[in-house]
């Protein structure tokens, strides 16, 4: 995988990442706008590092809450990390595609 495919695959993950905290609190609008508005925190009309790594930080921790109730949480995570098949679930959760 060259920089700008795992680039992408980051971004993706991340944006994904929002929308699952945007379900996982309850929030019907997981548009971008609606991932706009989770990671803009301070409303400034930019999402800086720390915001974006903040918002990343929340969805991670729902997910990983929501995957250790699952009864294959082994095979989807090991310890406080998600293995190839959790990040997967994790993107199918979030954006199933068109």
């Amino acid at each position: 995988m060259n920089k700008r495919e795992l680039f992408a695959a980051a971004l993706a993950a991340g944006f994904g990442a929002v929308a699952a905290t945007a379900r996982a609190e309850g929030l019907d609008d997981i548009s971008f706008s609606g991932m706009w508005d989770i990671c803009d925190s301070n409303k400034d009309g930019t999402v800086n590092k720390a915001e974006f790594v903040a918002a990343m930080g929340k969805a991670y921790d729902a997910h990983m809450k929501k995957m250790k109730s699952k009864p294959d949480a082994a095979r989807m995570m090991k310890g406080d990390a998600l293995t190839a098949d959790g990040l997967r679930a994790l993107f199918r959760a979030t954006y199933p595609g068109p």
